[in-house]
């Protein structure tokens, strides 16, 4: 196990890619998960009972930040 450590550390590239391709999906999940949520709440009731919600749930939902899943 520690050999391989090792062998990423001699790479540091690679691992700032990868870091920085972690953040950007991360971004994107946040950025979706808001977006969601911003399109629950513009919901009608009779579309929140289409997808077996009330609106008492999908205000609660709406109302996360985009970072909480």
């Amino acid at each position: 196990m520690t050999g391989f450590v090792t062998h990423l550390r001699s790479f540091p590239a690679v691992s700032a890619t990868g870091a920085v391709a972690r953040a950007l999906d991360m971004l994107l999940a946040w950025q979706e998960r808001a977006t969601e949520r911003r399109r629950l709440s513009e919901l009608s009731n009779h579309e929140l009972a289409d997808i077996g919600l009330d609106r008492a749930t999908a205000i609660g939902e709406a109302g996360k930040p985009f970072w909480r899943p």
